[in-house]
């Protein structure tokens, strides 16, 4: 039997509502590594002008071209999340709110930390996606990883490696 009173009725639309701002909150569609704070895919592709700025203000040169439009490259640097894209940037292709690159770290069964220690990764999550567990690898939460790098980039032997969620 379903309750048809006015409560149910207006309780159950506040429940959905803050399940849908979970949702939506820390969501952003991805096909490829774009900067932070890139709007969502098909809007981006439409109001992004490919005029470069952003590839050129980047202090640490992760963003490059590719098929027209920038994406962000972490293999041999990190991007530090500084926002100074997002300035340069007239076309609002990159005025979202999440810092999210649309990577997500993956970590191999070569990690150090199973067979011995390391912590050269421990403290370089500035997202705090990295749960740290003594003599196993680390629990990555991809749900707070925003995709920067930096974590692969302290790892002397590359067993973390990034890929699009």
């Amino acid at each position: 039997m379903v309750n048809l009173s006015r409560r149910s009725l207006f309780l159950g639309n506040v429940h959905r509502k803050k399940e849908l701002k979970k949702v939506t909150k820390n969501t952003v569609l991805r096909t490829v590594a774009r900067p932070p704070t890139a709007v969502d895919e098909d809007i981006f592709k439409r109001i992004c002008n490919q005029c470069r700025q952003c590839e050129i203000e980047c202090p640490e040169q992760v963003i490059v071209f590719k098929d027209g439009y920038p994406e962000v490259d972490v293999e041999y640097s990190a991007c530090t999340l500084c926002g100074k894209c997002k300035t340069v940037c007239l076309t609002m292709a990159l005025s979202g709110d999440i810092n999210d690159i649309g990577l997500r770290v993956n970590i191999s069964n070569v990690c150090i930390n199973e067979y011995g220690y390391c912590d050269a990764c421990r403290d370089t999550c500035s997202a705090l996606a990295l749960t740290w567990r003594d003599g196993k690898i680390p629990i990555i939460d991809t749900n707070q990883c925003n995709g920067c790098g930096l974590c692969k980039e302290s790892c002397y032997i590359e067993a973390i490696s990034l890929s699009i969620k």
